[in-house]
């Protein structure tokens, strides 16, 4: 009687045991799956970009003036550029440019030869001195050209036009990329019956478009002097893009 009463109750015992098994690997197997179907779930999200442009009128004037000289030796080439630049950056200061401003652009020298016959005979030397001066008062630009050319600059590269700070024409140009990346995500998230949620990421990338006159004049002083005198400078207008890039979570 006490062997079958305890026979049974193992019986039972082992039977609950395997009951709360079962429980509980099911239990276990019903969180997995919930598990992966959260993990499983795609985030939406909504990419655009967007661009914004301001056009600003520049402040600032650049351009470079050269000298060049042939003699018969290096050192007369050289000597007689050196004090023609003197005499360009000298005129320059005077006219009110900062001497920080008029700086060396370039330089070089090489010999010259005569390659009519079958060996090449030596004629000189050429000193090439550039100059790149930089106008703040935008308005002085053409005289200060002329001043430069007509202390002795004898080439005349290229002129351009800038602002010297952009950092107020960037924020907005940068404002309106941002509202036509907005402006295009709440379009899309309308059409796919959603709301915009919080951005994701962002990045811009910016540039500017700078008025340049290029000119190439080279000659003799009065050469220059009437191609400068002859040409008009207009500064036009300095144009700042940016282009940024955006990704909302899509509601």
């Amino acid at each position: 009687m006490t062997k079958r009463w305890i026979g049974s109750a193992l019986a039972l015992a082992l039977i609950v045991a395997a009951g709360a098994f079962a429980a509980l690997a099911f239990s276990g197997n019903d969180q997995n799956a919930a598990a992966q179907t959260d993990e499983g779930q795609t985030e939406r999200t909504v990419g655009v970009s967007g661009q914004g442009q301001v056009s600003v009128e520049p402040d600032t004037g650049y351009f470079t003036v050269g000298v060049e000289v042939t003699a018969e030796t290096a050192e007369a080439a050289l000597e007689e550029s050196n004090a023609t630049v003197d005499a360009v950056t000298a005129a320059l200061i005077d006219s009110g440019i900062a001497e920080d401003d008029v700086t060396l652009g370039y330089f070089s020298i090489w010999p010259e030869y005569n390659y009519r016959d079958e060996t090449p005979e030596l004629t000189g030397f050429r000193v090439s001195h550039q100059l790149s001066v930089t106008v703040r008062d935008i308005e002085q630009t053409g005289s200060a050209l002329s001043t430069a050319v007509g202390a002795g600059a004898n080439v005349v590269n290229s002129v351009s036009f800038g602002v010297e700070d952009p950092t107020a024409a960037l924020d907005a140009a940068r404002e309106n990329a941002f509202e036509n990346a907005q402006h295009k995500a709440e379009e899309l998230a309308r059409l796919s019956n959603g709301s915009l949620g919080a951005i994701v990421t962002i990045s811009e990338n910016s540039h500017s478009s700078v008025p340049v006159e290029r000119y190439g004049f080279e000659g003799g002083d009065s050469a220059v002097d009437e191609a400068v005198a002859a040409v008009p400078i207009n500064p036009g207008e300095s144009t700042f893009t940016v282009n940024v890039q955006v990704v909302w979570e899509l509601n």
